[in-house]
């Protein structure tokens, strides 16, 4: 069952949100300013993740990291 990570405290790098997310990642902008990062490939490689997918609106697939507006930094 896919994972949703609601991260808080400094922003992951780049390299983090990778292992978080086991592969490239894709930025998705949710409502509020807060971002998700999600496997770019995950449509073809990965379940379903419904929690994800409610909170974005859209069919979301494996582990993400969610990062609130106020946590972001200049990572993202």
């Amino acid at each position: 069952m896919p994972k949703t990570i609601l991260w808080e405290g400094t922003a992951p790098s780049l390299s983090e949100a990778q292992e978080m997310v086991e592969g490239y990642v894709e930025l998705v902008r949710l409502e509020g300013g807060d971002i998700m990062l999600v496997n770019e490939d995950g449509r073809m490689e990965k379940d379903p993740n419904q929690t994800a997918s409610e909170l974005a609106g859209q069919m979301i697939f494996g582990d993400v990291v969610v990062i609130r507006n106020q946590d972001r930094g200049d990572n993202w």
